[in-house]
């Protein structure tokens, strides 16, 4: 019984130091998910008469690889024509591949392991808005060597759909305005008082996002015009790469398939792969490039929030340190978790990354799959942390588990984004945090950093009192950043 006053008596006092909402504000209620694709499926369309189809030209071996539902669409098992089960398959190729079994009802999907069914139906988007969700990061994503696979069912009859990153990030962009028109408990915000103003008026405020391997790369004009360009087109929040190498950073590389796409670049030349070149440590040896560090200082010289998700270590590095040089510009890191000091995965946010977010007000968005250790280690780093699902995107969910409390959650894992209600009463389940849920201050904390990050002139480091890290020993490529400094 002591052990649990103290840790409430901790709590409070965690809550107090790491939320303070601007004085004649009032607190915003609700949590954020800083990742989510909401419009993938017009990321990858090719054909103005076909909206899901999935599978690509390799066939169902390859399409089987991307995901459990790839190409359930049409009512054809792998999404291609040629490939319909009904067309006298011999008995091996159906029994022993399995490709053959056909679902028409599509039952069970979407869940927890799909990677290609809609997870963010607007149903469900308004049940996880009437649950709490007050603030939403609409993340509009491209991969061109994915785009270029894609199986194509009748005439590309629409230029606008071609495989172009920038053109494909303005389609998402103008849906989800478009979805926001015609329907009054959501609104597109552009800044951090229109965001306060909707959320307060009980709707849900969505900020738009741009996650793309080539971002910025498909026009000839400066950088500079390009993100004033975007940022009129709504862009507050920026990934500057992702999965390959580009122009501006050095990324860590994920998901395996995208290995196979890399290969297929390589052979196509339909895009030259920039994969990752690893050195001695095991960690890409590429950080930010001349350019990048142009583009990172035009982003903060507008007040976009940066989005450090894939990049590599050492870009991580360098942008904290040009971070470091605007008074502690807040960063987040949408769909991560926390880490030691291993370096052998992406989207870790290893100590000494946490200690300059604790430093600068970041937030990290932590993926459903360890919501439950990121929640309780926040308590001991004092990192703000909101959700980072990830949905619609080839993201591992928390998986079924037959001790939840929620029915669907246990049955499905988290399927969708209509489950938060079950994800949260687990939450609060699991922990002994009962009275302050952190993730429902989470919206309060986002909004916060998108204010410091316009606020260049009054922005001054945050207190790191508490800060606790596994690894005190955790440093980055160049040490010129460790978590060991505040202990000094």
């Amino acid at each position: 019984m002591l052990l649990q006053v103290n840790f409430f008596v901790a709590s409070t006092i965690l809550l107090n130091q790491i939320y303070s909402a601007p004085a004649t504000s009032p607190i915003l209620p609700g949590f954020a998910d800083l990742h989510v694709h909401q419009m993938a499926e017009f990321a990858f369309r090719r054909d103005a008469d076909i909206k899901s189809n999935v599978g690509t030209i390799f066939g169902p071996l390859i399409d089987k690889e991307i995901g459990p539902d790839a190409g359930w669409h049409l009512d054809k098992r792998w999404g291609i024509p040629d490939n319909d089960c009904d067309r006298g398959k011999p008995k091996w190729y159906q029994s022993i591949l399995g490709l053959c079994k056909v679902d028409k009802t599509l039952s069970g999907f979407p869940r927890y392991d799909t990677f290609t069914h809609q997870q963010v139906w607007e149903g469900y988007l308004k049940t996880a808005h009437d649950s709490g969700l007050t603030l939403m990061v609409m993340s509009a994503v491209n991969y061109k060597p994915l785009c270029k696979i894609m199986a194509v069912t009748g005439v590309d009859n629409d230029p606008s759909l071609e495989c172009n990153g920038m053109a494909s990030i303005k389609r998402q962009f103008d849906e989800t305005k478009i979805f926001c028109s015609e329907r009054d408990w959501c609104q597109v915000v552009f800044s951090p008082e229109e965001a306060r103003t909707a959320i307060s008026a009980g709707k849900m405020a969505i900020l738009l996002s741009i996650e793309l391997t080539h971002i910025f790369e498909d026009s000839h004009e400066a950088v500079g015009a390009q993100v004033d360009y975007w940022y009129d087109q709504g862009l507050r929040v920026v990934q500057i790469a992702h999965e390959e190498d580009n122009i501006f950073a050095g990324v860590v590389p994920t998901n395996p398939i995208f290995k196979f796409f890399q290969a297929v670049s390589a052979i196509t030349q339909v895009n030259p792969a920039k994969w990752p070149e690893v050195g001695p440590d095991g960690l890409n040896k590429r950080g930010l490039s001349e350019k990048g560090v142009r583009l990172v200082n035009k982003l903060m010289e507008k007040g976009i929030i940066i989005d450090v998700a894939h990049l590599s270590f050492r870009s991580t590095e360098d942008i904290f340190q040009i971070g470091v040089e605007q008074n502690y510009y807040p960063f987040i890191q949408s769909h991560g978790h926390f880490g030691d000091n291993d370096y052998s995965e992406d989207r870790y946010l290893v100590d000494w990354m946490s200690l300059y977010f604790k430093k600068s007000g970041s937030v990290l968005g932590s993926m459903a799959w360890n919501i439950f250790n990121d929640y309780s280690y926040s308590f001991d780093i004092g990192v703000n942390v909101a959700f980072g699902s990830d949905f619609n995107g080839f993201a591992h969910q928390l998986g079924p588990n037959q001790n939840f409390q929620d029915k669907e959650l246990r049955e499905k894992g988290f399927a969708h984004i209509g489950l938060y209600p079950g994800l949260i009463k687990e939450i609060k389940h699991v922990t002994p945090d009962q009275g302050g849920n952190l993730l429902h201050r989470s919206t309060e904390n986002v909004v916060q950093l998108w204010e410091r990050c316009l606020n260049s002139k009054n922005r001054t480091v945050l207190g790191t009192e508490g800060f606790n890290p596994r690894n005190k020993n955790s440093a980055s490529p160049r040490r010129l950043f460790n978590a060991s400094q505040i202990l000094e």
